[in-house]
């Protein structure tokens, strides 16, 4: 029984044994099997390969390639290829068996490496990290195949092959005893620097170029949730440098940006001056970009601030035109006379002033609007008078369909106001402005015109011959502009009473009235009290003119270019009106004159009266005696002559 037990118990162990001998046919724990190692990937990018032959040790190189900014989001895959190299393992060719072996797995394609043991993208210090890397693969030292994927605009590096156990290796090439747990790899890369980015910076006004708008470029990095943005800095090494928003360059349109000629060193970014509101950069890796303004040009605003773009082998440079708001303001008279802008005082001037509404007017930046102010401010000499009631305020679309924009809202709010102000002292021009209430600006059309039509009139204040300007300015919260002056004139003529005989005689008391047009279209001028000029078809309503004594003058002011009539009425005391009191007179440029210098007056001549002797005189009583004795003898002859006929 004893025996039988004994031989049980050491039958069992004899079973078991084989679990931790090996036996059996289980296979074994292979402790160095277990042993694994970090390979770490470094992606640099160059514009060239370097000069000299550089050596990779294993160990990290910070001191050689620390100039030279990472490369991210490039994919790297790692093949055991442990198979593959030991097939080919032999002495060919006038090669090692290694370096056969190693040429040999380097041919491999894809398809026959079938799936990667290791896959990862490089991130944005273009650094990968594979942990768990096996030494051993079916008990013999693992090779790896290491193969970069493809990425538009970098050559790719050599494929890579690492080969355990891996020893640390000198810069000569020779290797060391120190056996490496972590293995760093820097594979050599070119990257396409030649991509360029060309922007037209124009206004919205008249298509005008813009320079000075200001500009930074960013890109972002990293993959999916861990993006990050970085900003262009700078140059080093022939390619741009990224940081962080505080380092970003600005570019302004109107310049070139390009990269020194050394471009192995750090030169940063030159600038070229220019005037055609053009910008252009050169230095660009193939990749998406995003242009941002960052301040308008003086005078103009932002329609928004980014841009998009990509440089790609397909689009080498990206170029597109960005817009600003600008302004133009323009003035004119709506119906301007064939005889040019002259007018009578008081007859009513049509205006309009038009300017283009901002595309950015219903913008908001942080939920505020982006324009507060939209204002024009007519500026106008004092003889010019503003005619309330005679006013509008329309919107005009591209079609010149008109909208009409109330001054009061149904609601009772102001859409917009008008305020005048007066010149004083020795300022000699009157203004108003328009200005539309802010909280109406953002119901603006954008790109659409904005008009406002009035009337204004001359006064007393308006001399003949003399420029008589109004211009407009537009003020919104980011842009500005003045219009051109726009100027009117009044005429006049003047006249001399003088004496037909003696013409260096000055006639004073003469009596005129002026008219226009004839038969039954004439009309007569009438003068108001503020020298307002209209017209009547009834000539005794005139109004006189009458010559000034010791001059004789007569004048005749205050009426637009044209033909009239000066009509003599009451010739001066002693005289006669002439036999055709009407002379035809022409108002034009120049014809009365300015200041000092008058035109010299037109002659009107008049007849004086004739003359008899004065009573007592001897010659009188001759001729009366003569006449009498005539008339007696005359009657006498008649009279007896008669007799004898009838007798």
């Amino acid at each position: 029984m004893r025996r039988r037990k004994l031989v049980t118990i050491i039958l069992g162990i004899i079973m078991v044994l084989p679990l931790f001998l090996g036996l059996g046919g289980i296979k074994g724990i292979d402790v160095e099997a277990a042993e694994d190692v970090t390979l770490m990937i470094h992606k640099k990018k160059m514009t060239k390969f370097p000069g000299d032959f550089i050596q990779n040790t294993g160990k990290e190189m910070d001191e050689v390639f620390n100039d030279y900014d990472p490369l991210p989001d490039v994919r790297f895959n790692v093949y055991n290829v442990t198979a593959v190299f030991y097939e080919n393992y032999i002495a060919k060719d006038g090669k090692t068996a290694q370096d056969f072996a190693i040429q040999e797995v380097k041919k491999l394609d894809e398809t026959s490496l079938g799936t990667p043991e290791f896959t990862d993208t490089t991130d944005e210090d273009g650094n990968i990290t594979f942990r768990n890397v096996a030494k051993k693969s079916d008990k013999q030292d693992a090779v790896y195949l290491i193969v970069e994927e493809p990425k538009e605009g970098v050559t790719a590096g050599e494929r890579m092959v690492v080969a355990f156990p891996v020893y640390k290796m000198t810069t000569d090439g020779e290797y060391t005893d120190e056996e490496l747990d972590t293995i760093h790899l820097y594979p050599k890369n070119v990257v396409e620097t030649d991509g360029s980015l060309v922007i037209n910076k124009k206004g919205t006004a008249e298509g005008e170029a813009l320079n000075g708008a200001e500009f930074i470029i960013s890109r972002k990095v990293g993959l999916d949730d861990e993006e990050a943005i970085q900003y262009l800095s700078g140059a080093a090494e022939g390619m741009f440098t990224w940081g962080s928003l505080a380092d970003a360059v600005k570019f302004y349109s109107g310049n070139t940006y390009k990269m020194s000629e050394a471009k192995e060193a750090v030169k940063g970014i030159l600038e070229e001056p220019g005037t055609d509101g053009k910008l252009s950069i050169v230095g660009f890796e193939y990749g998406s970009y995003t242009l941002t303004e960052t301040a308008a040009p003086e005078k103009a605003g932002l329609i928004k601030e980014d841009y998009e773009f990509t440089i790609s082998s397909d689009k080498i440079s990206a170029e597109f035109e960005v817009e600003n708001d600008t302004s133009i303001v323009e003035k004119k008279i709506a119906e301007v006379k064939v005889g040019g802008n002259s007018y009578g005082i008081g007859e009513a001037i049509g205006y309009e002033i038009s300017t283009n509404i901002p595309m950015g007017i219903r913008r908001l930046v942080d939920d505020q609007p982006y324009y507060t102010k939209f204002e024009l401010v007519d500026t106008h000499d004092k003889a010019l008078s503003f005619i309330e009631g005679t006013y509008s305020l329309v919107m005009r679309d591209e079609e010149g369909t008109e909208t009409e924009i109330l001054e009061t809202s149904t609601e009772g709010t102001k859409n917009y106001s008008i305020t005048h102000a007066a010149g004083t002292g020795s300022i000699t021009t009157d203004s108003f402005t328009v200005a539309v209430t802010p909280d109406y600006i953002v119901n603006l059309t954008p790109g659409a015109k904005l008009v406002f039509k009035y009337q204004m009139k001359l006064n007393a204040a308006a001399n003949p011959d003399t420029g008589f300007d109004n211009s407009v300015s537009v003020t919104t919260s980011h842009t500005t502009d003045t219009s051109e002056i726009v100027t009117v004139k009044t005429g006049g003529k003047r006249f001399e009473k003088v004496d037909a005989d003696a013409t260096t005689n000055k006639l004073s008391g003469a009596t005129f009235i002026v008219a226009k047009g004839s038969g039954t279209a004439r009309e007569y001028l009438i003068v108001g009290s503020n020298k307002e000029v209209s017209w009547t078809t009834t000539k005794a309503s005139a109004t006189p003119f009458t010559s000034v004594a010791n001059t004789g003058i007569v004048d005749v002011k205050g009426l637009e270019y044209g033909q009239y009539t000066l009509i003599e009425t009451v010739a001066p005391t002693g005289y006669v009106l002439p036999a055709n009191p009407e002379t035809p007179f022409t108002i034009s440029e120049g014809s009365y004159g300015s200041g000092t210098t008058l035109v010299d007056p037109a002659d009107v001549p008049n007849k004086h009266k004739g003359s008899l002797p004065s009573t007592g005189g001897s010659g009188i009583i001759a001729f009366v005696a003569i006449g009498v004795v005539a008339v007696a003898g005359a009657v006498l002859y008649f009279t007896k002559g008669r007799r004898q006929i009838e007798g």
